[in-house]
């Protein structure tokens, strides 16, 4: 999983941080903190942006 993917789903679904935030019940810096590599997101945490992505987790993990 890169964080590329997080940034890169995010951007080209049009949500800003505060929107995937929302969606994922986590604060917006949380997520600003994984896109710039300041923090390693937990399995929970990534399965919560793997959800309001309407993703697999699997899907999220691998990059697809």
């Amino acid at each position: 999983m890169g964080v590329r993917t997080i940034r890169r789903l995010r951007q080209e679904r049009g949500y800003s941080l505060r929107q995937l935030a929302a969606m994922a019940d986590l604060h917006w810096t949380t997520i600003w903190k994984i896109e710039k590599t300041a923090r390693l997101p937990s399995l929970v945490t990534l399965n919560k942006l793997a959800k309001a992505f309407r993703l697999p987790l699997t899907d999220l993990l691998t990059g697809r």
